[in-house]
């Protein structure tokens, strides 16, 4: 994983161009907050004993040991999906993710459809094995609620997207024009624009 910070103004020349239609940017799942001001700091602390469940969470997740073969070779654990949660990403698949590809011309809008659906599985095995570590469930299939839970993530990422591709395309725009350009599809009208900008 990389986990850092960038300047909006640099999204265009970091995501953009050839980066955002051959699917390098969809590479990546951005987080794009809405900020009005610079928050104040304070004297609040972390709330007792979160660190101290963090770092139990943790240590149990690196004891997980697979089984072993006759030679002694670790052999995979694999989390299927149940009949439910199949049905489920199935059904996301076909009515939300394949439904966006079809209904867009943009190379960066299929390309990150693409990569949703590989983020989605893996946020399945993410959040199951969270749920078994936590001792909330099982950890031996990949259960409706996690899907459920997987999507909404995936969704979020989608919406995170949408919303700093206006950046990347175009650079610095007012808040204003970010949601105008948001709020219109890839292709339209000059009367359909002035309609969504008043």
């Amino acid at each position: 994983s990389i986990i850092g910070t960038t300047q909006p103004g640099r999204l265009g020349e970091q995501f953009g161009g050839k980066r955002m239609m051959n699917g390098f940017s969809s590479r990546f799942l951005k987080v794009y907050p809405e900020i009005d001001k610079m928050p104040s700091w304070n004297d609040t602390a972390m709330p007792d004993g979160v660190l101290e469940e963090w770092g139990r969470i943790i240590r149990k997740v690196v004891t997980v040991t697979p089984s072993t073969d006759q030679e002694g070779k670790a052999t995979s654990i694999e989390l299927l999906f149940s009949q439910e949660a199949k049905l489920r990403v199935i059904q996301w698949k076909d009515e939300v993710n394949n439904k966006a590809y079809a209904e867009t011309d943009s190379d960066a809008v299929r390309a990150l459809c693409g990569k949703l659906e590989t983020y989605l599985v893996r946020f399945c095995l993410v959040i199951q094995i969270m749920h078994g570590i936590c001792g909330e469930s099982g950890m031996d299939e990949i259960e409706p609620r996690t899907a459920e839970l997987a999507i909404k993530l995936t969704e979020y990422f989608r919406n995170m997207e949408s919303r700093i591709a206006p950046e990347i395309e175009t650079g610095i725009l007012d808040n204003r024009f970010t949601e105008l350009l948001g709020n219109l599809r890839d292709s339209f009208t000059t009367a359909e624009a002035v309609r969504e900008a008043l």
